[in-house]
């Protein structure tokens, strides 16, 4: 795995990447860690409403997007050069979504998995075949859960469900950190 402290982080729509993703830079940043978050979907602009920057009701919802959406992300993401840089990437994998045309070997990834639901067009398997068909590690793989919901047998780490909230003192959340920081941070 050749991270460098970059991160992408993937998994099925409304997992919590969103939520986790910020969460996290918030917790790293209060330890004093560098750590930047960056949105490489897209089809939304959710992390400008997990901050505060703008209400939910001005959501952005993009039905398609080309590489000219994509690639000025992607530019901020990898020329981050803080200690932890994490990637945040559409969870749903059908159509014409470009996150497939965006994972390289050697990315390392955080997979976010949450139970499934009825209804879910993209699955937590899905994601799997598709990292493992483009020789992408799985750096981690961590379970997005709600109070009461079973745990996931290959779970590295759970944290608590985030859902569109920040919240860096999430339960789970103190534990990865320690996981990113231990393999990103030099003497971490």
């Amino acid at each position: 795995m050749t991270s460098n402290g970059h991160y992408k982080v993937a998994g099925i729509p409304g997992a919590g990447k969103s939520g986790l993703v910020i969460s996290l830079e918030l917790a790293l940043k209060a330890r004093g860690i560098s750590c930047a978050a960056h949105e490489i979907e897209p089809y939304s602009d959710t992390h400008d409403i997990i901050r505060g920057v703008k209400p939910a009701s001005e959501r952005k919802r993009l039905a398609t997007a080309t590489m000219a959406h994509i690639l000025p992300r992607l530019e901020r993401y990898e020329y981050d050069q803080s200690q932890i840089v994490l990637g945040d990437l559409s969870g749903w994998l059908g159509g014409d979504n470009l996150m497939p045309h965006i994972l390289f070997p050697g990315d390392a990834v955080i997979l976010v998995q949450r139970q499934p639901l009825p209804g879910d067009k993209t699955t937590n398997a899905d994601w799997e075949e598709l990292l493992v068909a483009k020789g992408v590690d799985v750096a981690v793989r961590v379970q997005s859960r709600h109070a009461g919901q079973e745990l996931m047998p290959n779970a590295d780490v759970v944290v608590e469900r985030l859902d569109r909230t920040a919240n860096p003192h999430a339960t789970g959340l103190g534990e990865l950190g320690d996981w990113l920081v231990a393999r990103s941070v030099p003497n971490g």
